[in-house]
């Protein structure tokens, strides 16, 4: 399975504990800044129609400050940093930021712009998404894309991207090319990234379908038409920005709607036909008490959503909430006794604490998230947004501007993990899936023994540790460390450096 992630980093008011790539005041730069996704998704496409003319260059920076001299990365032929010859994205996540401050003209030219870039020819391919050669002449005849799935939200994928092994990322300076140079995307923009809107649902109804199709939604900015565009162009899946419904909760920490309209929007997306919907809570809010929190869960539940995310407040370096923190954050010990009791609640009430953060109804876990926690492939587009692909990982630049000039060319990094420091991140992100587990026969099987050995006896020692619970090949973390587990994270990355 591979996912799609699209960025808008668009925000009213950005909250004071988000370090997160987002900006507010930039509202007018919407309409310009959806052109520029497509075109790097078309570039994208481009860099994929005619692979044997395909050459990338990489330049590495110097070793030392003082050496002058760089090394030359070249790469020709049937890979490159951003996927194999022929992709497939079967999850959509559009993430942010705020993505509803797109409105529905906006998300409609978004939608129906990917549609001309990614399109099936075969509308039997059902949650497939396949690639659409330039320079098709039936464009007006594609069907709107089939949004599919939930990163780690890249707000909570991109917390797993954030979680790998930095100290082993090296940044690269990505040198233009000329088989997929900017020109190209502007000679094709007028044919391939204004479609006509054909109106075919894209859920499955005579065009394109994907397994599953999120949408990030605030409150605030949650109107009925943007709700029934939404649902029209095909999204099954809508993740509401809530985070608590005591209005004082919300105003510490800038968050610009109230419970009532948090409340009130998760009805009307119901009314527009949304089942698949979940909503993000965050413990340790400033003056949080059980009591508060448990009058917010009570409600998010008897409102019949199948899916939460419940996230602990952490202090991010040179956020406004880490560099004035209020006097009545709650201590870590209360901290973690909320995410206790909180998931006890869910438990009770049919959830599934199928994720270190996240909690289910059966058959309502989050598909694009299962992907990044599985290891699976992804591609991110817009700024800061990060990709997974061929082994490779990259990430553009925290810089919209820059990205409004040139969305093709602002790759920050490249990152090509060994398959040993490869099976070390994956058994890490699998044992974050607290029902699944990690199974080290499938490891074994991906990575090979010389890969894994290492690996599994380390976790045999964790198990004996009680750190760890095993049955058959299969390690799960101990209830009792679920919120501590970092250090045991920290230790499976950590045999790719000692090698014991």
């Amino acid at each position: 399975m591979k996912g799609l992630y699209i960025h808008i980093p668009f925000c009213v008011r950005k909250c004071s504990y988000c370090d997160f790539y987002s900006l507010s005041n930039r509202q007018p730069a919407i309409a310009d800044y959806v052109q520029a996704l497509l075109q790097e998704a078309y570039e994208y496409v481009i860099c994929h129609s005619d692979v044997t003319q395909y050459q990338k260059n990489l330049v590495l920076p110097p070793t030392t400050p003082d050496k002058q001299e760089k090394l030359l990365y070249r790469e020709t032929g049937e890979s490159r940093v951003r996927g194999d010859s022929n992709p497939s994205f079967q999850t959509l996540y559009i993430g942010g930021g705020t993505p509803s401050l797109l409105g529905p003209q906006n998300l409609q030219t978004l939608i129906t712009g990917l549609s001309g870039i990614f399109s099936s020819p075969n509308p039997s391919v059902g949650a497939s998404l396949e690639l659409a050669r330039p320079n098709r002449q039936n464009n007006n005849n594609i069907s709107p894309l089939a949004p599919g799935g939930e990163v780690p939200r890249m707000s909570r994928e991109r917390e797993t991207e954030r979680g790998g092994s930095s100290e082993l990322q090296r940044t690269y300076e990505v040198v233009p090319f000329s088989h997929c140079e900017r020109s190209a995307a502007i000679r094709h923009r007028s044919s391939v990234l204004n479609p006509v809107f054909n109106g075919t649902n894209v859920s499955g109804k005579g065009g394109n379908s994907w397994a599953e199709s999120t949408l990030e939604v605030n409150p605030e900015s949650a109107t009925p038409e943007f709700l029934q565009t939404a649902k029209t162009l095909g999204f099954n899946r809508l993740s509401f920005g809530v985070q608590s419904l005591s209005d004082a909760e919300l105003h510490s920490v800038g968050r610009i709607h109230t419970a009532a309209q948090a409340v009130a929007a998760i009805k009307l997306a119901q009314k527009t036909g949304f089942q698949n919907i979940s909503a993000d809570l965050i413990i340790g809010l400033p003056g949080q008490t059980w009591h508060s929190l448990h009058n917010s869960l009570e409600a998010l539940t008897a409102l019949g959503l199948p899916h939460l995310s419940v996230y602990c407040l952490s202090l991010e370096n040179g956020t406004p909430l880490a560099l004035n923190p209020p006097p009545n954050l709650p201590s870590d010990d209360t901290q973690a006794e909320l995410y206790e009791k909180t998931r006890a609640f869910l438990i009770n009430a049919g959830f599934v604490h199928y994720e270190i953060s996240n909690y289910a109804r059966p058959g309502f876990a989050c598909l694009h998230n299962l992907n990044y926690w599985r290891g699976g492939e992804y591609l991110g587009i817009g700024p800061a947004a990060a990709s997974h692909l061929d082994g490779k990982r990259f990430k553009n630049k925290n810089d919209l501007d820059a990205y409004l000039q040139n969305p093709a060319g602002q790759i920050e990094y490249v990152e090509e993990l060994a398959l040993k420091e490869k099976a070390a991140e994956e058994a890490m992100l699998r044992l974050r899936l607290l029902e699944e587990g990690l199974n080290t026969d499938e490891l074994t099987a991906k990575f090979g023994p010389t890969n894994t050995s290492n690996i599994i006896a380390r976790l045999d020692k964790m198990v004996q540790e009680e750190l760890l619970l095993q049955t058959g090949s299969t390690y799960r973390l101990s209830p009792a460390y679920i919120l501590t587990s970092n250090p045991i994270f920290s230790r499976i990355l950590g045999v790719v450096r000692t090698g014991v």
